[in-house]
């Protein structure tokens, strides 16, 4: 019985990786995340609120205070010319953590083999997809989900900057995101437009690589 009692003991010091964002995550988390647990890395989501500021933490690595961050990301974003600017909060092999400000959108697009998870810290955020009916607008502590090889357009949604969270799962690749006619993002294609979209990739990915 000893013995058992110490080999379990052992085994259960040998905990995964912990990811943990103060005051609320979304399941959906869990579940974008769920071959990374099967693989051994866990992304744990811990309620440590922290005043009524954001915090982000990887096991054996600072924490991150995200409303610095976010201020920080918004001064860049006020005087550029650009209309992106981010951060890598955190990368491991199951995922990568990201905190973004924008101002305009980003035209349709596909991820061929990541989930994205977009969290608004503070804003409003729009996603345009097929499969909606009409444009869902996310504001502040509002998350989406977005399967792998879903068309989609989005962006700031009003006149002020935004600033996000997203996860991506598995990690982006090298030249993953792919560019798509407008009209495979538009709300209310359903299954049709969707499916059109693997074909399309194929067929941009092919002509861009000849350019």
């Amino acid at each position: 019985r000893s013995r058992r009692r110490r080999r379990r003991r052992s085994h259960a010091r040998r905990g995964p990786v912990a990811v943990s964002v103060s005051q609320s995550v979304s399941p959906s988390v869990t579940m974008l995340l769920g071959p990374a647990i099967a693989c051994g890395v866990a992304a744990v989501a811990a309620a440590t609120a922290v005043g009524a500021r954001r915090s982000f933490g990887v096991d054996g690595m600072a924490r991150v205070d995200l409303d610095a961050v976010a201020d920080e990301l918004v001064k860049e974003l006020e005087h550029s010319e650009r209309n992106y600017t981010g951060r890598v909060l955190a990368k491991l092999p199951s995922a990568t953590w990201d905190i973004m400000a924008f101002k305009g959108e980003i035209e349709c697009h596909v991820h061929e083999y990541s989930a994205l998870e977009v969290t608004v810290e503070r804003g409003q955020w729009f996603f345009d997809i097929p499969f909606a009916q009409h444009r869902i607008i996310l504001s502040t502590g509002d998350s989406h989900v977005l399967n792998a090889n879903m068309p989609h357009r989005e962006g700031m949604y009003g006149s002020d900057i935004v600033v996000v969270t997203g996860i991506f799962s598995p990690p982006l690749r090298a030249n993953d995101t792919v560019s798509l006619p407008s009209s495979y993002c538009d709300p209310g294609g359903g299954a049709t437009r969707s499916s059109r979209a693997t074909t399309a990739v194929r067929h941009f990915r092919f002509y861009d690589q000849k350019e």
